[in-house]
């Protein structure tokens, strides 16, 4: 059985980076929205983060970003995932790699574990 974890956010940023002492994260660069000169917006890497609460079992973590407009998918990521210990807080972070936005508009970025929704981020792109 599967038990989905709780996100506590979704978030976006340029970079998210652990600590190992004192187990700390930082994330540099959280956007909501952002500015392109020109589309499509060339590549660049980009995370998604999330704290995570809870949970039990195994699975595929999937993070998928739409455009709202149209519904176009433009980037779609797995990764599988195992959650060994119930009411504990986990960090994860997932690197957004080769994802190009065609055009400006609103996206959406969700995050899914075995095919159910975890967390969800809209984010404009100008």
């Amino acid at each position: 059985m599967v038990l989905l974890p709780q996100a506590v956010s979704l978030i976006l940023c340029e970079r998210a980076s652990a600590h190992v002492v004192p187990e700390t994260w930082s994330l540099l660069g959280i956007f909501h929205r952002r500015r392109y000169p020109a589309y499509p917006a060339p590549a660049e890497p980009l995370s998604a983060y999330s704290l995570l609460y809870d949970g039990w079992g195994e699975g595929t973590m999937e993070l998928q970003v739409v455009r709202l407009q149209g519904g176009q998918s433009v980037y779609r990521q797995r990764r599988w995932w195992v959650l060994r210990q119930r009411f504990q807080w986990r960090h994860f972070e997932m690197k957004l790699r080769r994802c190009v936005f065609p055009e400006r508009g609103e996206y959406l970025c969700s995050l899914c574990f075995d095919g159910r929704s975890v967390a969800e981020r809209r984010f404009e792109l100008f």
